[in-house]
């Protein structure tokens, strides 16, 4: 039976794992090779939405990027029109020819049309759009240290989420998901630019800096009324909802006509639970579970990032997390068998965890990826020993040792093909540096060294040397053995 268990596991236990279009598999197991999502019928014509400008064009705090977003649903609930600003200054120490931007969404044959773009005393035009990366040219250029707020249009047509498959963006019969829908400005690093990452078979690839948004969302009057959880708190407004958000590294939906919402209080952030009326009772334990993980990291590492958290009931087989949202797969509900030893439980709180080790503090997911994945999986166990001793005894023995990790954690997302062994070397491998780490250190210097690496790099992109050097500072204990064996070539 337990050999069973894990094999369930292994298929099952993909926390935190996008899409891949070149790697969908046809089934619900985890990514493996598979073709493309199909592509869908074109785009009827939509209305022309109107942005209102912006109070404040200023960006508020040290080079945040604001964004300024209307979108409008069609009837069909499968097209969007949107219009988008984005203000930000240049970063970079010398003009600004050409400008790179995330686009998700064109890696879905059909899913992104480009309608124009423009700026204030610029011409902007399309230099390229392939795969998840457009650039526009600048003329004249962007100074350095600039300032200006970039215009674009676009239609995105939401491609159909199969069974079984692991992507996110798009719809089901159930539900709609508007996960980075819209173009991104990257991160800007000074010593390698822009960051922005192509898809890997397995992993998260997006670096994104901490940004402003203010969100427009009109919807279209269908009954039953779409329900929407966002990434925010939102206000209503004739026709739809209006969010405010600051310091955010992205701003994510979902809507439905079936949500059943339900909130509870952890401190003083609202976590709200969306979920469909078969699965009631697992709802009910996925938001129990989402509220102490809440309660346990504020006490542990310090206060949650904004003040409200939005559960999602998935119809796709993972768990993935964004700011102020997770979604959580259907399957983790309708096999919740009402014990914490559980996927919608152990889901639960390793996605809770990335408000605090993604939310707060960002890091290259494609370079680093364990630098967020291996705290989170680490929280697991930590939330599991305070909510019971014993508990921590089977986390080790379900979630780690049955797969020996090893290898070393300078692996990226581009090393591996398939999950299983990208999970075990950057979450469970990472799992284990960080219990050495915690052997060696103490509990005092461990607890403070995570707190301090926190308030150090909130709102920030760490890396791997932020992190040890934290640790290191944190004791007197040398920790250079236990680096350089987990880092070895």
């Amino acid at each position: 039976m337990r050999k069973a268990v894990l094999a369930l596991f292994v298929i099952l236990l993909a926390a935190c794992q996008p899409v891949s279009l070149a790697t969908m598999p046809p089934g619900p197991a985890l990514p493996t090779d598979a073709p493309p999502v199909e592509e869908t019928t074109s785009l009827p014509a939509a209305t022309p939405v109107t942005l209102q400008p912006p109070a404040n064009t200023e960006p508020a705090g040290a080079e945040r990027p604001q964004y300024h977003i209307s979108a409008e649903l069609d009837d069909s609930q499968r097209n969007l029109l949107v219009v988008e600003e984005i203000h930000f200054t240049n970063p970079s120490g010398s003009a600004l020819e050409s400008l790179p931007l995330a686009v998700e969404a064109n890696r879905y044959p059909g899913a992104f049309e480009w309608l124009g773009a423009s700026a204030e005393q610029r011409k902007v035009t399309l230099e390229s759009l392939d795969a998840n990366q457009l650039l526009v040219r600048l003329s004249p250029a962007l100074a350095a240290g600039a300032a200006m707020t970039l215009r674009l249009e676009f239609r995105l047509q939401l491609p159909p989420i199969l069974t079984g498959q692991p992507h996110i963006f798009g719809y089901t019969s159930r539900q709609i998901n508007l996960a980075d829908w819209y173009p991104i400005l990257p991160q800007f690093n000074p010593v390698d630019g822009w960051l922005l990452h192509p898809p890997g078979a397995v992993g998260e690839h997006g670096v994104y800096p901490a940004a402003n948004f203010d969100i427009e969302l009109h919807l279209p009057p269908v009954q039953p009324a779409l329900v929407v959880a966002a990434s925010a708190a939102g206000d209503p407004i004739p026709g739809g909802y209006r969010y405010h958000v600051e310091g955010a590294r992205n701003f994510v939906w979902s809507a439905s006509q079936e949500y059943i919402v339900s909130t509870q209080q952890a401190g003083d952030t609202t976590v709200a639970s969306y979920a469909y009326p078969a699965t009631e009772l697992a709802a009910r334990a996925a938001l129990d579970y989402t509220v102490q993980a809440v309660n346990y990291f504020s006490k542990q590492f310090g206060a949650p990032p904004r003040g409200s958290l939005s559960i999602v009931q998935a119809d796709f087989p993972d768990g993935m997390e964004y700011d102020g949202l997770f979604f959580l797969s259907d399957r983790f509900y309708y096999g919740f068998d009402g014990s914490p030893r559980s996927y919608l439980a152990l889901i639960a709180v390793h996605e809770t965890a990335h408000q605090w080790w993604y939310a707060r503090v960002g890091s290259d997911q494609a370079l680093e990826p364990w630098l967020d994945e291996a705290l989170c999986t680490y929280s697991e166990l930590l939330f599991y020993e305070s909510l019971n001793p014993e508990l921590a005894g089977w986390w080790w023995g379900f979630r780690v040792e049955p797969y020996a990790p090893d290898g070393s954690l300078t692996a990226t997302i581009y090393d591996f093909s398939q999950f299983t062994p990208y999970r075990n070397r950057v979450y469970l491998r990472g799992a284990l540096f960080l219990g050495a780490l915690r052997q060696a250190m103490g509990d005092g210097a461990f607890f403070d060294a995570l707190r301090a690496y926190l308030e150090r790099f909130d709102g920030q992109i760490a890396t791997r040397s932020d992190f040890l050097d934290v640790f290191q500072q944190a004791t007197s204990v040398d920790l250079s053995t236990l680096i350089v064996d987990a880092f070895k070539p």
